[in-house]
C-alpha cells in the first residue's frame, strides 16, 4: 500500500479511493480481469472502497475484522496515532492513519452484489463484531461468521476460521 511499509508514498493526503485505485491499475497491469478482493482490518476498508469503486473487478469479497464506518471513538485514536506518528517523522504512515480515521460506506455498500464472506471474532476490540454484523445487513446475500472468544487476528488465532474461508474459496476454484 503506498504509504506503508517500504512502498513509496506520496507526499501529502492519502485517501481509500486512492488506494483503491492503485489496487485496480496493479490488477489491470497484471491483466487479471476480476479477482476475489480479501482484506483484514485497515485491509477490509480499502476492499470495501475498491467493490464500491471498481465493481467490475471484482469476482468475491472476503472481509476479516473490518467495518464500514467509524465512530467517534476510534476516530479519536486514529487521529491520536497520526499526530505520535508525524511527530516521530512518519508523514506518509500518519497520512494513512488519517485517511482511515473517518469514513462511512454504508449507503454505498448495498450496491455491492457479489459473493462476500465476513470474518470477525467476537473479542476483537479494535473492530467490535457489531460492525461486521452491520456489513452483513448491507451486502445482501453475505455470509457471516462470528467466532467466539477470538480477537482482532481471527485467521491466526481460530483454525475453524481458516478451514471456513477455506471451504468458502473453494466455489471460486
Amino acid at each position: 500500500m503506498r504509504g506503508m511499509g517500504e512502498s513509496e508514498g506520496t507526499d501529502g493526503p492519502i485517501a481509500l479511493s486512492d488506494w483503491a485505485s492503485d489496487l485496480s491499475l496493479l490488477l489491470t497491469a497484471l491483466d487479471i480481469e476480476t479477482a476475489i478482493i480479501a482484506g483484514h482490518s485497515m485491509g477490509g476498508v480499502i476492499a470495501q472502497r475498491f467493490s464500491i469503486d471498481h465493481p467490475e473487478q471484482v469476482e468475491a469479497l472476503l472481509l476479516v475484522s473490518t467495518s464500514s464506518r467509524v465512530g467517534p471513538a476510534a476516530e479519536e485514536f486514529w487521529l491520536k496515532q497520526a499526530e505520535e506518528t508525524e511527530s516521530g517523522g512518519g508523514l506518509r504512515l500518519a497520512a494513512a492513519q488519517r485517511a482511515v480515521a473517518s469514513y462511512n460506506m454504508d449507503e454505498q455498500l448495498v450496491a455491492v452484489s457479489v459473493p462476500t464472506l465476513i470474518i470477525v471474532g467476537d473479542a476483537d476490540t479494535r473492530t467490535p463484531p457489531g460492525g461486521s454484523v452491520i456489513l452483513s445487513r448491507l451486502i445482501e446475500g453475505s455470509e457471516l461468521e462470528i467466532y467466539p472468544g477470538i480477537g482482532h487476528n481471527s485467521l491466526r488465532e481460530e483454525p475453524k476460521a481458516v478451514q471456513r474461508v477455506d471451504g468458502w474459496l473453494s466455489q471460486f476454484r
